[in-house]
């Protein structure tokens, strides 16, 4: 991913010495400032690979897992953006200036033995369209006399902000909350035989389906929504389709 590249800053941890997940929001806080008035900021999460890495059965031919760079996360902002994409600014010639860029969210795990790198630059040509690094109203529009070349600048301040989840916390933590939320679901299971009886056995495949279908549409409603009434709540209706998830297992098995 250009790393060899001069006009591309490179930044790698030493060989992991344990394996590291990132999960959640990806934030680059980046200070950076131009000789120009517009500038495009790439930044890319990069898994590297040992040298010493096997193939695997489905490598193709054309690749080697030796020292392989696998793109995690990228992102590009158009610095003319960085504030509002409704009110395009243009930058102040050699000023310090705040570009934050939001990554895709993540859930990686960066393996022992691996090297976490971060890339920045300022052109991804061709999947990114040229920048002219001149502001002007429509980039679209822009003139040849506008593109040129400048130099950009990405102080020691800049900043990848990221989660790490703990994994020996993490599945003794969510295999007690996945036993917790079963043992809620078959309560309420428990108390609906009570009042049906098995009247939910009659039920054909469709139907549950069907059930299982309306309950989803009421959860991207509500999420939609944001306004709830007092009786509306996303986490019946997430237990509702466990249940008739089971229940349809159930009709499955007969």
């Amino acid at each position: 991913f250009a790393a060899r590249r001069p006009d591309v800053l490179v930044y790698e941890t030493p060989v992991l010495e344990e394996d590291i997940t990132m999960v959640g929001d990806l934030l680059a806080k980046l200070r950076v400032s131009t000789t120009g008035t517009d500038a495009d900021w790439i930044v890319k999460l990069i898994d590297v690979y040992p040298p010493d890495h096997e193939e695997y059965p489905e490598t193709q031919d054309h690749l080697k897992m030796s020292n392989y760079h696998q793109m995690v996360r990228s992102e590009v902002m158009r610095g003319r953006y960085r504030n509002s994409f409704s009110q395009p600014e243009a930058f102040i010639p050699n000023e310090d200036t705040a570009v934050n860029i939001r990554l895709q969210d993540v859930l990686h795990t960066f393996k022992k033995g691996h090297k976490i790198q971060v890339q920045i630059q300022s052109t991804w040509f061709p999947l990114i369209d040229l920048n002219p690094q001149t502001f002007v109203p429509n980039i679209f529009e822009a003139k040849a006399s506008d593109f040129q070349k400048q130099t950009h600048r990405v102080y020691n301040s800049s900043s990848l902000q990221f989660k790490v989840l703990h994994n020996e916390w993490f599945m003794h933590n969510t295999l007690e909350q996945f036993d917790n939320i079963l043992d809620h679901c078959a309560d309420l299971f428990e108390k609906k035989l009570k009042d049906y009886g098995p009247a939910w056995r009659i039920m054909r495949l469709s139907s549950l389906t069907d059930q299982i279908f309306i309950k989803a549409q009421r959860i991207r409603t509500l999420q939609e929504n944001q306004i709830k009434k007092v009786d509306e709540d996303e986490a019946s209706e997430f237990v509702g389709i466990i249940n008739y998830s089971i229940i349809a297992l159930i009709q499955l098995e007969l």
